[in-house]
């Protein structure tokens, strides 16, 4: 067990106990000592977590369960204290999205599997820098730099907080590459990837908007590249 402050509705801090497998916390419970418990006081149970990696911060707990057929990839839920504990009947419902497991690769767009592009994309999102280099020549431009909604959002990127991607369809290729991303003569360049979006805004009491979005992505010199997209509803 450690003691560590990991919940601002009480002083001092918190007693943790955890299950640890190699660097990687895969369980975890909370408790504080309740002085108001009679006869002399005890810890009370505040948060208790079990997943393929934990993440614990201030307020916050984020489990991770990997995806099977994509191990690369996780489930992520964050739970969100209301203070004191993760138990109250008022705290905020907790929220999921797909990440990767072990952050993003530094070669995403050599990758084997385009709808990793997509992924890595959304999470560069609200930086207008970073999020033009996944997309092929000229296409970021075609579709106004994404900064009025043109790539799922239904508001201006400005306006957005964070986008959690739900859900992420295989892409519809069969590219296959050796371990030195040298893909096939023969592996198709064009890819077609169904995405579902949720775009948190900066005002939080604003419901956040989800959207089936279909990216279309081409293979330049081995790089996989964002060309272009449309909603599903369309």
């Amino acid at each position: 067990p450690l003691m560590k402050d990991v919940l601002s509705g009480h002083e001092g801090e918190e007693l943790i106990f955890q299950d640890v497998e190699g660097e990687i916390i895969t369980r975890v419970s909370i408790f504080h000592w309740n002085p108001s418990f009679e006869p002399n006081g005890k810890y009370e149970a505040l948060g208790h977590f079990v997943g393929d990696k934990i993440i614990l911060e201030k307020n916050t707990a984020k489990v991770l369960i990997r995806q099977e057929e994509r191990p690369q990839l996780a489930i992520q839920t964050t739970y969100h204290a209301q203070e004191k504990n993760y138990y109250a009947t008022d705290i905020p419902s907790p929220t999921q999205e797909i990440v990767f497991w072990q952050g993003e690769p530094k070669e995403v767009m050599l990758t084997p599997h385009p709808e990793k592009v997509v992924l890595a994309f959304y999470n560069h999102y609200l930086n207008a820098g970073e999020a033009s280099l996944y997309f092929a020549e000229g296409k970021w431009a075609e579709l106004g730099h994404c900064a009025n909604a043109q790539c799922g959002c239904n508001v201006p990127r400005s306006e957005v907080r964070h986008v959690r991607v739900l859900s992420l369809s295989s892409a519809d290729t069969n590219c296959s590459c050796d371990p030195l991303h040298q893909c096939e003569n023969n592996c198709p360049d064009r890819a077609t990837v169904k995405v579902t979006i949720a775009c948190e805004t900066q005002d939080r009491d604003v419901a956040c908007h989800q959207t089936d979005v279909i990216w279309h992505l081409i293979r330049v010199d081995g790089y996989w590249k964002l060309s272009n997209m449309k909603r599903a509803s369309e």
